[in-house]
């Protein structure tokens, strides 16, 4: 049974207008749902996209006091949304955008209860002969910024309260203002209109739809720099879920860029609504589907180009050439793609794929970081940081940092850490540097976890931060954690974690897997493996030639050669490797 978050009192509601403006509502409570109006079930991605446009009054002020006292929690089904009496502990941080209006227009039933899961379904059916003589159903959306908790998805184990059937977390919403209202398709309203006609909200037509939240006048004072969204224009327009799992060690699978699916299956989101998926032209590729991507992109379909290009980035099905990566990320652009802009700038800034053009990069940079694309603020702050293509200013990067860490982007937090930590440009404050890695960690990024470890004075807490990181693809942190297990005694352990770092072609991972073949620690010996893997790491980044050197001057695990010994040791010791250096004295080559 789900539990709808309790009703609370008027002291609540009347902070949910302060906030976001009074609501003129004629969208019926008994309306019925997507399952109860439709034979056909409504399913969603990992990810879905939500309108709350049509929630009523009540249930949009529950959705704000969830958001205050915690990460709000969701039920999402064939029924639609139910918001539960129940949260994750977090918080959200907001970052705002250049301002935005929009017009949806939803123009039949299949558009209304696709895009307006909760109500849509019975706004549609009574609407269905309206519709056919040629009326919409009209949104205006005015968007400042984006409200965003740090989680990318939760663990059953970490809710609170009356959770039964929960399955997403929300992980963002998408502020401002709103006013929707029944139309023809005859007449093309702006959104000033709309919000005017809202406001009025004359007509008692039991077929007129009309719902509003905040003020149109004081969304036009937002800023994107601002800290807060205007006073009357904070109202949540359109959430973004992240899924409930069902375990620590149960993910979702990994989505390519493009991917998500953040509307109902057989539609896909196109100029802010989900719109029926009616012609190859419109349909978003297989990612691992090169050709089927390459003539989605052709046709001019945005999301394709963004799996093009990153199955030319990676190499999947394909093989990996940085130029086509690049033109595609580039035609994805041209096309408005944000993720594509962003990528096209960081080719550009690291000269993948073609020329480098740090002016252009940075010009897209600085585009996108108004614009609310938080990894695009992060890469910009690295810039000005380090000075690279830009005059160097660590007072204008710790802003970069910080505005990327509001939106919760992991890296930006990262370098605001590190900014902390070390002084740079701020205060030293390593409580702050703490704070800020761990809310990096809780967003999954490698970095931010190891550098929390190096804070972290309880060994054991310190180790389970490692393994985080480790588990979140920080191949360094693999190793750290293993070195560890390796002085706790708890061998077996260290050698399966650096086996993980050395599958995914970790220097240090490899170096440390062939120390423990080569003693047979956690292992069986085996010092020809031991060898190879020292071959390698050596060959790659210096890192084992000592070890190598030492094995061919003694024959261990391969033919006794002390003059292939010295020339390992020689060049490495030139290239900088101590180790070598100190060894060929050892051994007096």
């Amino acid at each position: 049974m789900r539990h709808i978050v309790k009703r609370l009192a008027l002291a609540l509601i009347s902070l949910a207008g302060c906030s976001a403006g009074g609501a003129a509502e004629r969208v019926r409570p008994d309306d019925p749902t997507y399952a109860q109006a439709m034979d056909v079930e409504l399913e969603f991605g990992e990810r879905p996209r939500v309108l709350v446009v049509d929630w009523d009054a009540e249930t949009r002020v529950d959705l704000e006091v969830a958001m205050k006292r915690g990460v709000a929690v969701m039920a999402l089904d064939a029924q639609g949304p139910h918001l539960l009496d129940c949260n994750m502990p977090g918080d959200y941080t907001f970052m705002g955008a250049t301002r935005k209006e929009r017009v949806v227009r939803l123009l039949n039933g299949s558009e209304v209860a696709a895009n307006l899961p909760l109500r849509g379904a019975g706004i549609a059916a009574s609407l269905e002969g309206e519709f056919s003589r040629g009326a919409t159903l009209d949104v205006a959306l005015s968007m400042v910024g984006k409200t965003t908790t740090a989680a990318r998805r939760a663990n059953r184990s970490q809710l609170r309260g009356e959770c039964e059937g929960a399955t997403h977390i929300v992980r963002s919403a998408t502020l401002g203002a709103f006013a929707m209202s029944t139309g023809t398709q005859s007449k093309i309203r702006t959104a000033a209109e709309l919000f005017d006609y809202g406001a009025k909200a004359g007509s008692e037509s039991s077929r007129e739809i009309h719902n509003t939240d905040g003020d149109l006048e004081a969304c036009k004072t937002s800023s994107p720099n601002a800290e807060a969204p205007p006073a009357r224009c904070g109202a949540p327009l359109r959430l973004e879920l992240a899924p409930v799992m069902g375990d620590a060690d149960d993910s979702p699978a990994a989505e390519a860029p493009g991917q998500t699916r953040a509307c109902p299956s057989g539609t896909q989101l196109q100029d802010e609504k989900c719109t029926p998926v009616t012609s190859d032209s419109a349909r978003q590729c297989d990612w691992r589907n090169a050709k089927q991507c390459a003539a989605a992109c052709e046709r001019g379909h945005a999301g394709s180009c963004v799996s093009l290009a990153f199955a030319y980035e990676r190499g999947v099905g394909v093989a990996i050439d940085g130029a086509k990566a690049r033109s595609s990320y580039e035609r994805a652009c041209e096309l408005d793609d944000r993720e594509g802009c962003r990528a096209v700038a960081y080719f550009q800034a690291q000269g993948i794929g073609g020329a480098t053009d740090l002016p252009t990069a940075v010009r897209f940079y600085k585009q996108a970081c108004v614009d609310g694309d938080a990894a695009a603020c992060s890469d910009l702050g690295a810039l000005y940081s380090g000075g690279i293509g830009v005059p160097k200013d660590l007072e204008l990067a710790i802003g970069l940092y910080r505005r990327a860490c509001s939106g919760a982007h992991p890296r930006g937090c990262t370098n605001l850490g590190l900014a902390y930590l070390a002084g740079d440009g701020v205060s030293q404050d390593k409580a702050a540097a703490a704070d800020l890695f761990e809310r990096a960690c809780t967003a999954e990024h490698p970095d931010g976890c190891s550098q929390l470890a190096a804070l972290t004075p309880d060994p054991a807490a310190s180790l389970a931060l490692l393994e985080r990181a480790c588990d979140h693809s920080g191949m360094d942190a693999c190793v750290d954690a293993g070195a560890r297990y390796n002085t706790r005694g708890e061998e077996t352990r260290a050698t399966a974690l650096f086996e993980r770092a050395c599958e995914q072609n970790n220097p240090r991972g490899c170096a440390n897997l062939g120390l423990q073949l080569l003693e047979g620690r956690g292992t069986a010996k085996d010092a020809a493996k031991a060898s190879e893997l020292f071959q390698r790491t050596c060959a790659e980044s210096r890192i084992g030639c000592d070890t190598l050197g030492e094995m061919y001057a003694k024959g261990l695990g391969v033919e006794k050669d002390r003059t292939t010994a010295r020339g390992l040791l020689d060049e490495a010791c030139r290239a900088g490797d101590k180790r070598s250096c100190a060894m060929k004295r050892k051994l007096k080559l």
